[in-house]
């Protein structure tokens, strides 16, 4: 084992020498001096190996340009299998060797530069990070997705949509989403003295969630509305309809229709009122999965 490491070097040694002793005729320092002596341990046991000495330049082995080399198209080939908007993450997570890192750095924009490599050309956009670190178990809350502000959560509530009268609201969502996000969202009670409640207010935001079957603690996001102006009861309703009907004007908010039938939170609902306020609530909402945009509730 001694002896093939000593050789690798060695022969390094010698190619670099012979190119230096050329450069030596026009002027250029550095020439072989000997080996000095360095110990290496391994599960092999402790081995002495003998390092060239280069005077007036630094020595580089075989097996360090040869690691170096891997490395390089190690990180081209993950970053080009990384979408562009995580390759500053992957980039980071990957690079663990401080020294190493700027050295590949340096050599990736050098041949960038001079047009060896133009896949190379990545790295020289890359931060100097000498770690990542990904905690993943800290959770994504819902509003991690929505970024609402203090005052926009003072102002919002959300509403839970259940079963109600033997239908599922989800059902209803997948076969027409604005009849769920209108009649169920938007739903008023009519009480029989005259004086229908009030839950939703002008000006105020409503949060639209539907139960999912398969786990009562699933819900799916389907919409974000702005509450207008409430509506009155029609008056072609007689006492034996469903006392629900649409009682809110409400306006869609679109800068977060991206997300509307695709993000599924995990909830655990232990009461029956069906509207609350997003206040102290929306931090317990926690991000079970987001599907793809091929993908619906």
């Amino acid at each position: 084992m001694t002896q093939i490491l000593n050789a690798m070097p060695d022969a390094s040694g010698r190619r670099n020498h012979r190119g230096r002793q050329i450069r030596a005729h026009r002027g250029a320092e550095g020439y072989r001096a000997g080996h000095y002596e360095r110990k290496l341990t391994t599960k092999a046991g402790r081995l002495e190996l003998k390092v060239p000495k280069l005077k007036g330049t630094l020595f580089e082995s075989a097996v360090i340009e040869r690691y170096r080399r891997c490395m390089v198209h190690f990180m081209r080939n993950v970053l080009s299998k990384t979408p562009p908007t995580h390759r500053e993450w992957a980039s980071a997570a990957t690079w663990t060797c401080p020294g190493l890192m700027t050295t590949l750095r340096e050599r990736t924009d050098h041949r960038a530069m001079h047009g060896h490599d133009p896949k190379c050309a990545t790295f020289r956009t890359l931060p100097a990070l000498t770690s990542y670190h990904v905690d993943m178990s800290e959770d994504i809350k819902l509003n991690d997705l929505l970024h609402l502000t203090d005052e926009e959560i003072s102002r919002t509530k959300i509403r839970f949509m259940t079963n109600y009268n033997g239908t599922e609201p989800i059902k209803v969502f997948r076969r027409d989403p604005d009849e769920l996000n209108t009649d169920w969202l938007l739903s008023r009670k009519r009480n029989d003295n005259g004086k229908d409640a009030e839950h939703l207010h002008k000006g105020k935001n409503v949060i639209g969630l539907v139960r999912l079957p398969e786990n009562n603690d699933l819900w799916g996001l389907t919409c974000l509305k702005r509450i207008g102006a409430p509506l009155e009861c029609p008056k072609e309703k007689s006492e034996d309809d469903d006392p629900h009907y649409v009682g809110y004007e409400g306006e869609e908010l679109t800068e977060y229709r991206k997300f509307y039938g695709r993000v599924i939170v995990r909830y655990h609902k232990d009461t029956q009122q069906p509207i609350r306020y997003a206040e102290g609530l929306l931090d317990n909402l926690i991000v079970e999965k987001v599907l793809s945009s091929a993908e619906s509730l």
